[in-house]
């Protein structure tokens, strides 16, 4: 999902960015760059401690630290964060019905991953799930 649409949503902001109809307003720049970068940073950093190829479906074990203690789905919550500074930064109908669609398919790709780590983990996952909430 990430790299289906972080590439387009770059070269069409790119392209809305440097239009003369973009507002520039500072401190809405100054926050949704802010909340680019943390969101982004956070989602690499989270899922290189968690191993890309567990990222991406190896079975790596399951990961109940770190970020983990706070949310099952951290790496998404913080692609939230930096969609909405996107958002910000990118005043346009266009990137924003990528973004939406791209948040609305975080939101749902959890309904999808947790049969499967309920079928490899068993209880460890079902007693994780009471205490731990999807996003936050």
């Amino acid at each position: 999902l990430f790299r289906g649409f972080i590439y387009p949503l770059i070269g069409l902001s790119l392209f809305l960015f440097m239009s003369f109809e973009t507002p520039r307003n500072l401190p809405i720049l100054i926050v949704g760059s802010c909340l680019i970068l943390t969101g982004l940073g956070l989602a690499f950093f989270i899922t290189y401690k968690m191993g890309w190829r567990t990222a991406f479906g190896d079975n790596g074990g399951l990961m109940t630290t770190g970020w983990f203690r706070y949310s099952r789905n951290p790496v998404y919550v913080a692609t939230w964060a930096a969609m909405i500074g996107w958002a910000m930064l990118v005043p346009d109908w266009k990137a924003w019905v990528l973004l939406l669609f791209w948040a609305s398919l975080y939101l749902f790709a959890p309904l999808f991953e947790e049969p499967w780590l309920e079928s490899h983990y068993g209880e460890s996952y079902t007693e994780y799930k009471k205490t731990v909430p999807r996003f936050f």
